[in-house]
């Protein structure tokens, strides 16, 4: 099929007129929120660590699981706001990308220290980010790419203060992106 230059011009404005109506219903009902409650639990987690030492990470699930429950009621909210079919490709990607992460450390027989196995999920999350950035659109791709970045950079460069660096760079972006989210995406 051979599209003219008027036709290709015509279907890309519709493309970006569609992109423009989600995120004008998204930043109208509260898909910030998701920025916020993982922003604050990727806060929490770090400092509860950072003052209760490394065996202080078994309250992590604790967390996980608020932030879970938090979300999933804004998800509710929002989804009976904005009508969108559930993508199954989509969802059977992320499901195959947890299950891929849960067996690489068994295979490898990775013994992780709280510090590595804490970076370790960050970096599946934010894979999930960049795969969702691909799916849909690119301010995940771009938060996930650079929460990596930032991520690698703490453990690399900055592990004396992992965990100080985690609440402000990896929580902390999350954070910002949620008010980006909320105040300025158009």
């Amino acid at each position: 099929m051979h599209l003219s230059p008027r036709e290709a011009a015509a279907a890309l404005a519709e493309v970006e007129q569609a992109r423009a109506a989600m995120r004008r219903a998204v930043r109208a009902h509260r898909g910030h929120l998701h920025f916020w409650i993982w922003g604050l639990a990727w806060i929490v987690m770090p400092l509860i660590a950072y003052f209760g030492g490394d065996a202080a990470s078994l309250y992590f699930p604790f967390v996980c699981l608020l932030g879970g429950i938090a979300s999933t009621v804004a998800g509710f909210s929002q989804g009976r706001q904005i009508r969108a079919p559930i993508d199954r490709r989509f969802l059977s990607l992320l499901a195959a990308l947890v299950g891929f992460a849960a067996i690489y450390p068994i295979v490898l027989h990775a013994h992780l220290d709280a510090k590595s196995a804490y970076a370790y999920i960050a970096l599946v999350v934010m894979q999930g980010y960049v795969i969702a950035g691909i799916w849909t659109d690119t301010y995940l791709l771009w938060v996930g790419l650079l929460i990596t970045a930032l991520i690698l950079v703490g453990v690399f460069v900055f592990p004396a203060i992992f965990w100080l660096w985690m609440a402000g760079f990896g929580g902390g972006t999350l954070l910002v992106t949620g008010f980006y989210v909320r105040n300025f995406w158009r």
